[in-house]
């Protein structure tokens, strides 16, 4: 059993997490700076903007091999430091969204485009509960769920006003609440 609702929610605000990364990788691209190869190199921007941008200025800062004293002096003059600021408010975006979180592993990278991960199916279908069908337990947990649809109907129209176990103005019926519903009877 699964609750389409949800799975259309979530794979919404995947989409955006997914986006939050992409403007964080292109903005990276953009300041000429080495390139991030991996999605753990990106996560490693995201939590430690500042030893990341260091280390790649620090890179861009030293003159290719073989140049003399006056090159290197001029190469280091024509040398244009991009500034971090833009990158670390776009990182500090995606800590504050948890579908970012390298734990999720909810996307990868692949030839500089953000993509879905390992985990991204996953993080969609948690809330699938395996019943047989026709059974007492499919008809319970689809009631649970239709009541779950109707508070949040109703929280909606009383603008979020209504109290309960709520996540993002939602009320949440997750795999293990359902499952320890079923057990109960």
């Amino acid at each position: 059993m699964s609750d389409s609702l949800y799975e259309n929610s979530v794979k919404a605000l995947l989409e955006k997490s997914r986006a939050k990364l992409q403007t964080l990788l292109n903005a990276w691209i953009d300041t000429g700076l080495n390139p991030l190869t991996t999605a753990s190199e990106l996560y490693e921007l995201i939590w430690h903007t500042d030893v990341i941008y260091n280390e790649a200025v620090m890179r861009l800062k030293s003159p290719p091999l073989g140049l003399s004293d006056e090159q290197q002096e001029e190469y280091l003059n024509r040398l244009k430091i991009p500034s971090v600021y833009h990158i670390e408010q776009l990182a500090d975006i995606c800590k504050m969204d948890p579908y970012c979180l390298r734990e999720q592993n909810a996307f990868a990278m692949k030839s500089k485009k953000i993509v879905p991960g390992p985990g991204h199916e996953a993080l969609i279908k948690q809330k699938s509960v395996i019943v047989d069908k026709n059974s007492e337990e499919e008809k319970l947990g689809k009631d649970v769920l239709e009541m779950a649809k109707a508070f949040n109907d109703l929280n909606r129209r009383a603008r979020g006003l209504l109290p309960g176990l709520i996540t993002g103005g939602e009320l949440v019926v997750q795999c293990g609440d359902l499952k320890a519903i079923l057990e109960i009877e």
